[in-house]
């Protein structure tokens, strides 16, 4: 302490001394303004408490203090095993006309530097290491049939017990589509980025999609209508074909999106690599790849000739497997039943002789697989590494939709999407704008034996085609006009109906009032509960009874409407 004489700061007995001090350095000793010594019991401890205070201007410099590495490197074993084997080749490497001093200096400054170089050397994080770890265990997979299809049965479980668990709840159709997308087919895209997996469990996963869109409805809808975006008419349900080619699977998107390899050379190696079915052309529109071939791959029927680098056709002696399908197979190949890929001829030519015959045509190069010349032929005009996959998904639809029945615009789906409607009627109306409503006619055409007859079951004597079903039965016009005079105040021709349910053009009604569409699902829902207790439990179809029930939908909805405008008006 500055200007006085070392205090005893330990006590023991009758035994004083001066153990514990505050150390400054000697630019800092000058700015020490006080310090301080305090008395603690014994029985705490036989120690007093030391302090000191310094006071610094500002225009003082202070430096970057004493530097240490990280404890925690302390317990890296594979740091300490370094920093050991450093100091030792260190020590022995120092020049002997060094001073002690400058050897220990010299050994601080080196030790420092070797420790920045370890703690700055690139290490992986987490994102590098999970990559690592999925690839590993997508080889492992891949490698193992039998693995592969244990992992994918016990997915395709998971799957459909998601699905079980979710249709305990009452939903529209579009409100099963977000939860199909997001909570439960989400253990699907984590494993597609993974792995690679058969069609035939794709297969399984889009059966069980199927059913858990359209549970309990019938006709169903085509899933790859209901995989098309919602301005199209579909769902906007994730196809799991698509994805898979999504997920950086190449020879899925080769599968997927219109190509055109025809002038394609790849190497020898890419050629013997790819499915056996994939390099072949059915001869006429009737001809087709059997499925049982399907595992087969080009190495299987073909080999490589190393005196001119080129494929030859394998012996009988040399098949390796599937002996009587390979005899199938090229016995198709020689009558002109199955024709071969132009890329895959080529590969039967030397590489001078395809070069003099056709220069255009790139040469073979490379001895391992390749993918980038299908890659470069895949999409002319966009590189692969800038197809996004939302742009991917678009042309993979592009290339498989269907036109669609509906009428109905991109607004006007649109539109639909936002009606304020229940979600009963909404599953309703989708159906019926895309003509799968259960109407006699429909399930007399599929199920000819359960339905003998495609009469409608209320009024027993026309045909009861959609429109019959919804609005032209004698019971039911009666009821649409009734209900349409009381809400609207006019008289519905049946264009107008029509035109209301197939076009979305309903009758102008004031910005205070609850929407027109409200008011058409409330009739539409009534008069759809009631036939079908008709036809399930024999109830008789009375006309004011559907009529009380459709004023108590609206009824409803006005009271929504009038707690919605208290809301609003609380809120402002």
């Amino acid at each position: 302490m500055p200007d006085s004489t070392p205090m005893p700061t330990f006590h023991c007995g009758t035994t004083s001394s001066t153990l514990d001090y505050i150390f400054s350095s000697s630019d800092m000793f000058s700015h020490c303004i006080s310090s301080s010594m305090d008395y603690i019991h014994p029985q705490w401890s036989d120690h007093f408490l030391v302090s000191a205070s310094f006071l610094f201007d500002s225009g003082t410099v202070l430096g970057k203090g004493l530097w240490r590495a990280n404890p925690r490197l302390s317990y890296n074993q594979h740091f300490c095993l370094q920093l050991d084997s450093h100091i030792h080749s260190l020590v022995n490497s120092l020049p002997t006309s060094l001073s002690v001093q400058e050897q220990w200096d010299s050994l601080k400054t080196n030790v420092i530097y070797f420790i920045h170089s370890y703690c700055h050397h690139p290490c992986r994080n987490l994102t590098t290491i999970e990559a690592q770890l999925q690839s590993k265990r997508a080889h492992l997979i891949q490698n193992s049939i039998a693995q592969r299809d244990a992992f994918c049965s016990s997915l395709l479980t998971t799957i459909q017990s998601s699905c079980a668990i979710h249709l305990t709840q009452s939903l529209s159709i579009w409100g099963h589509a977000t939860v199909l997308n997001t909570l439960i087919l989400f253990h699907l895209w984590h494993a597609l980025r993974v792995i690679s997996v058969p069609v035939s469990f794709l297969d399984k996963v889009k059966l069980a999609m199927g059913q858990f869109l359209q549970h309990q409805m019938f006709s169903p809808i085509k899933l790859s209508t209901l995989c098309l975006p919602l301005r199209s008419g579909g769902l906007g349900v994730l196809d799991p074909s698509i994805q898979q080619g999504c997920f950086c699977n190449i020879f899925s998107a080769i599968d997927r999106l219109l190509h055109d390899f025809f002038s394609l050379a790849p190497n020898i190696a890419m050629c013997l690599a790819l499915p056996l079915h994939s390099v072949c052309l059915p001869a006429t529109s009737t001809t087709s790849f059997p499925p049982s071939w399907q595992h087969l791959r080009v190495e299987d029927a073909f080999l490589v000739d190393p005196s001119f680098d080129i494929l030859c056709r394998r012996a009988l002696a040399d098949f390796p497997c599937n002996l009587f399908i390979l005899r199938k197979f090229f016995k198709r190949v020689d009558s002109c039943n199955i024709l071969l890929q132009p890329f895959l001829v080529r590969a039967f030519l030397p590489s001078h002789i395809l070069q003099l015959n056709d220069p255009s045509i790139p040469s073979r190069s490379g001895s391992s697989i390749n993918a980038s010349p299908f890659v470069c032929g895949l999409l002319p005009g966009i590189l692969w590494s800038k197809l996004k996959p939302h742009m991917y998904r678009s042309l993979c639809s592009s290339s498989v939709s269907s036109p669609l029945s509906s009428t109905l615009s991109s607004s006007q789906w649109q539109i639909f999407w936002n009606l304020p409607i229940h979600h009963h009627v909404c599953n309703i109306w989708y159906r019926g704008l895309h003509h799968k409503l259960s109407s006699r006619s429909l399930l007399h055409r599929i199920l000819p034996g359960p339905f003998p007859t495609n009469s409608c079951p209320i009024c027993e004597v026309s045909t009861d085609t959609p429109d019959h079903f919804l609005f032209f039965s004698p019971l039911k016009i009666d009821v649409w006009s009734t209900f349409w005079q009381d809400v609207f105040g006019s008289h519905p021709t049946l264009p107008i109906l029509h035109d209301a349910f197939y076009n979305l053009s309903f009758p102008y009604i004031r910005p205070s009032d609850i929407h027109a569409a409200s008011l058409f699902s409330c009739a539409l829902l009534a008069i759809w509960q009631h036939h079908w207790s008709t036809v399930f439990d024999n109830t008789p179809f009375v006309s004011s009874t559907i009529l009380s029930t459709a004023s108590r939908l609206v009824a409803i909805f006005k009271a929504k409407k009038s707690l919605d405008d208290l809301a609003c008006s609380l809120a402002t």
